[in-house]
């Protein structure tokens, strides 16, 4: 059966299109949000001391969450919570953010330690927090992955009074994206090209289609 140059030309531009449809951003659909769920909560220790929780990000960056407590004169308490870069090359953002806030929008400077509250009494009085007045609350990171580069995340905390008067603070969980883009705080999912990919699905099902119906027309001629 004998192809005028027309319909050449047509069915060049029909598998141009499908084959096109295929190319949806490689490089966007290579980057990756690794989210570790944690679900601690950390408490002063009864007596004089300290209790510690160390969160791994990575095997080569940790974060350390620390409650302590002292004793001054007969009753007064005084416990504190602090979060800190426990291992690795790493800075924690200088202020608490909260959902979908970025790196790149905090003005604080970057600190390896951050107070997160204090309780003055065992009671519950005397109760601050450095944190903003809801919850959960996001702390921001960056570090040096082994590969090179930098590497954003997040840490999201929840902090308050118990009912026998101890502070207390939750780690909810962690996420950091591994390609070096500036994750914003509470996003667990990679950002996907979703206008390409429904773009690129709908000019591949046109495509085929077309081509089924050059097809059709062919055999009947």
């Amino acid at each position: 059966m004998k192809i005028g140059k027309k319909n050449m030309a047509r069915l060049a531009s029909l598998t141009a299109l499908g084959a096109g449809a295929l190319a949806i951003s490689p490089g966007a659909a290579e980057a990756s949000v690794l989210y570790t769920p944690v679900n601690s909560t950390l408490t002063p220790p009864v007596a004089g001391g300290t209790n510690s929780l160390n969160v791994a990000v990575t095997n080569s960056f940790h974060l350390g969450f620390l409650a302590s407590k002292s004793f001054s004169g007969s009753s007064s308490i005084r416990s504190a919570m602090n979060v800190a870069v426990q291992k690795g090359n790493g800075k924690l953002a200088g202020t608490w953010t909260s959902f979908g806030v970025a790196w790149k929008s905090i003005s604080a400077a970057s600190v390896n330690k951050l107070q997160i509250g204090y309780l003055a009494n065992s009671s519950g009085g005397g109760h601050s927090s450095t944190m903003p007045g809801a919850s959960p609350f996001y702390e921001l990171f960056k570090f040096s992955p082994a590969a090179g580069g930098t590497d954003y995340g997040w840490v999201s905390l929840n902090e308050g009074v118990n009912k026998s008067g101890q502070l207390s603070l939750t780690v909810n969980g962690l996420a950091y994206d591994n390609t070096g883009a500036m994750l914003p705080a509470g996003v667990t999912a990679t950002p996907e090209p979703s206008s390409l990919i429904l773009s690129g699905l709908g000019m591949l099902a046109l495509g085929a289609e077309a081509l089924r119906r050059f097809r059709a027309a062919r055999q009947a001629a």
